[in-house]
């Protein structure tokens, strides 16, 4: 089996471009810390890896030529390449101070997400995960700030919310929340 040089030069030319657009988003953000104040992050290593691998594969089955199939197959990639491109955006991030926690609501991708919210420690009424196993606290009137195990610090904010409210902790770590 011979490698087409034209696909070859796509590939590279994709995973190239999405390989800079992953490093110039996940740049000049503080790193990860627990304590009283901290952030957790998506990790810029799983998405910086996935996106120019999905971005060349996309890119060289794209200009391929080779049908329809080929043709989805393509759009599906650089779609996946988009979304851990997105990820890696700040807007993603988990904060915490000593006042409360501040993250994305919900983990969607534009349009639909992330809006932020803001959540004091005090109003927090319940931690738990949603039916993808994604984190969540909320608040009594349902604001949310979600996060996943994927997000770098999630041990460390997992720490800051037990010491600051250790009420919401069972002996099972979080409740599955099916209607979410």
């Amino acid at each position: 089996m011979t490698i087409e040089p034209f696909l070859l030069i796509s590939f590279l030319s994709g995973a190239a471009i999405a390989a800079v657009m992953a490093y110039r988003l996940s740049r000049g953000r503080p790193a990860v810390a627990g304590g009283p104040e901290g952030r957790a992050a998506p990790d810029p290593w799983r998405s910086g890896a996935v996106a120019p691998l999905a971005g060349g594969l996309g890119t060289a089955i794209l200009l391929s030529g080779s049908g329809l199939v080929w043709l989805l197959a393509g759009v599906g990639l650089l779609a996946l390449m988009a979304v851990a491109l997105i990820a890696l955006r700040p807007s993603y991030d988990v904060l915490w101070t000593t006042d409360g926690l501040e993250g994305p609501s919900a983990l969607l991708v534009p349009p639909f997400g992330p809006k932020r919210d803001f959540l004091l420690w005090r109003d927090l009424r319940r931690i738990g995960k949603d039916r993808w196993g994604n984190r969540f606290v909320e608040d009594a009137f349902g604001h949310r700030i979600c996060w996943n195990w994927l997000y770098i610090g999630d041990g460390h904010l997992l720490a800051r919310l037990e010491t600051v409210r250790p009420d919401l902790f069972d002996e099972d770590d979080v409740q599955v929340d099916s209607a979410a």
